[in-house]
């Protein structure tokens, strides 16, 4: 029997560019994830543990360096952002000054 995804990873992977000479900074390092239809998903961590990266990249604002990523099954980034963005919807917090 086949499941509705509403969203699905395939060995997603972020990499970012570290300082000169440190190397690259690995965000996501192959994160597979499967949320069903209707299915309520909390995604929780630490600081720094990259949710929002993902979240950013399923909302089609940030590419994966490698991997695939499906909302409804429109593939992030083989599709329009704007079929998914209509689908998916964001907010985020804004930086508090220190």
């Amino acid at each position: 029997m086949k499941r509705d995804l509403s969203v699905e990873t395939k060995q997603l992977r972020r990499l970012f560019k570290g300082v000169p000479g440190a190397g690259d900074v690995v965000a996501l390092g192959s994160v597979d994830l499967q949320i069903e239809e209707g299915e309520v998903f909390g995604l929780l961590g630490p600081n720094d543990a990259d949710k929002t990266t993902l979240i950013k990249i399923l909302a089609t604002l940030l590419l994966p360096t490698s991997g695939e990523a499906y909302v409804k099954g429109l593939a992030t980034v083989k599709n329009t952002s704007q079929k998914i963005r209509r689908i998916i919807n964001l907010v985020s917090g804004g930086e508090v000054p220190g």
